[in-house]
């Protein structure tokens, strides 16, 4: 059984991240882990996700403290302020009716010069209330595949 985090106070309701389903045991534990599996051309900088949280009156959050808290061990990630359109909210959250630019963190990966194989890093976001987020990635850094037909991109 899932559990909105929105339960009790008025600063949970305000947190995108918290206004996500959390099980029970995540709720009392206070942390949530989420594992993404991305794909990156050998030698290419991408930007794999942005973090943006937003109170309900679309203005951004300015207490929520996000960090690398592993670094990768094959390449470099970064945190970068950008300004950009939130997006991601479900049709039932008010912010998904925010219509203006606002702060996020993009979070970007390049892998190292001559690097292909697998490669991971962690970004770890405190919430006001106290609860945190971790997102683990894995990078699957592909070779150019040149006249194999991209047989590196199987799982």
């Amino acid at each position: 059984m899932k559990y909105l985090l929105a339960i009790s106070t008025a600063l949970l309701i305000s947190s995108s991240a918290i206004a996500e389903d959390w099980t029970k045991d995540e709720a009392s534990a206070g942390l949530r882990k989420t594992e993404y599996t991305r794909r990156i051309p050998a030698g290419k900088q991408r930007t794999l996700d942005y973090v943006t949280f937003l109170n309900v009156d679309c203005t951004p959050m300015d207490d929520v403290d996000v960090s690398i808290s592993r670094e990768p061990e094959h390449g470099a990630v970064t945190l970068d302020s950008v300004e950009r359109l939130p997006s991601g909210y479900a049709k039932d959250n008010p912010r998904s009716k925010c219509d203006k630019k606002v702060k996020s963190q993009a979070i970007s990966y390049k892998p190292g010069a001559g690097f292909v194989g697998d490669d991971g890093f962690e970004v770890t976001i405190l919430h006001p209330n106290g609860m945190a987020s971790v997102y683990v990635y894995r990078i699957k850094v592909l070779g150019s595949g040149k006249g194999s037909g991209r047989a590196d991109i199987r799982p």
